[in-house]
């Protein structure tokens, strides 16, 4: 016998001993009851674990390893996979990548086959000339702005062209070709293909929401962008008046200024008189600070 039989025949007898003796007894001991739960579930984990671990002849039979490819099936599986190698020119692979694009209201392509590229293109550079991005990641968020709004425009032709449709489908069903039976028309094309104008508006929303967010972000970079360069143009300026009240040079390059001459020369030419002055005297407080820090070590260090 093996082991797991000999396991089973022992828990086995010494349940039947348990119940023989609770039948003798007129009350059954807690003992008796904890020893017989014990062996009992020892005795389920035991055929559990037996159950999980030892596969059965039917189980080891049905993991038989499967018979091997012939030859002529494989030399037929590889003549069959060079005939679908898909598209090879870049005519064919551009075709292929649209083959998903429905609407183009969504995904990465933004400019359809049908679109005017030129038309696109003039857009693009309307915002570039309003937006005027300064880095990468002013540069991105113009192009979402600007595809985000092409592609509202699109949505708004896409209802347009699915009236049109309508009063071509439902023209039969009003006599009188007027105004009235013209909205009525559009009311029943609203109905009709009611699925299709929510998804409009659906995608709408979602648009004008990615527009604003990307506006937004936009003018925050710009925003701050633009104030730390105020800030260095007038630490340039403070550093130029200072220079010029001592009668010193004054270079861009050597005090750390990155920013032309040209731009420099046309804010200080904006600058009134009285922010001169303010700028000049903020320049004289912080040399004079300096200088005065500047003594204080030397006294320590000497």
């Amino acid at each position: 016998m093996s082991s797991r039989s000999l396991r089973r025949a022992a828990a086995h007898r010494a349940l039947k001993a348990a119940q023989k003796a609770a039948r003798k007894a007129p009350v059954l001991q807690p003992a008796a009851v904890a020893a017989e739960e014990t062996v009992a579930a020892e005795t389920v984990a035991e055929e559990t674990i037996a159950d999980e671990v030892v596969p059965t002849p039917e189980s080891a039979g049905s993991c038989q390893p499967e018979a091997p490819t012939s030859a002529a099936q494989l030399a037929a599986n590889r003549a069959n996979s060079l005939k679908s190698t898909g598209p090879r020119t870049p005519d064919g692979k551009a075709k292929v990548s649209l083959n998903a694009v429905k609407s183009g209201l969504t995904g990465r392509t933004v400019v359809l086959p049908s679109d005017d590229a030129a038309l696109y293109q003039a857009h693009l550079l309307a915002f570039e000339k309003i937006c005027t991005p300064v880095g990468h990641l002013e540069a991105y968020l113009t192009q979402t702005l600007a595809d985000t709004q092409w592609r509202l425009e699109r949505l708004h032709a896409l209802e347009l062209a699915l009236f049109s449709k309508g009063r071509q489908e439902f023209s039969d069903l009003f006599e009188q070709q007027d105004a009235t039976n013209n909205s009525m028309i559009d009311l029943h094309t609203a109905s009709v293909y009611e699925k299709q104008f929510r998804n409009f508006h659906l995608q709408e929303s979602r648009l004008f929401r990615r527009y604003q967010l990307s506006w937004a972000e936009l003018m925050a970079l710009q925003k701050a962008r633009l104030a730390e360069k105020q800030a260095a143009l007038e630490s340039a300026a403070e550093a130029y008046l200072l220079a010029k009240h001592r009668n010193q040079p004054f270079e861009l390059a050597q005090n750390g200024f990155e920013f032309s001459k040209q731009v420099f020369l046309n804010f200080l030419a904006g600058l009134p008189h009285a922010r001169r002055e303010e700028l000049l005297e903020k320049a004289l407080a912080k040399a004079a600070s300096y200088a005065a820090d500047a003594a204080e070590v030397f006294r320590a260090a000497a």
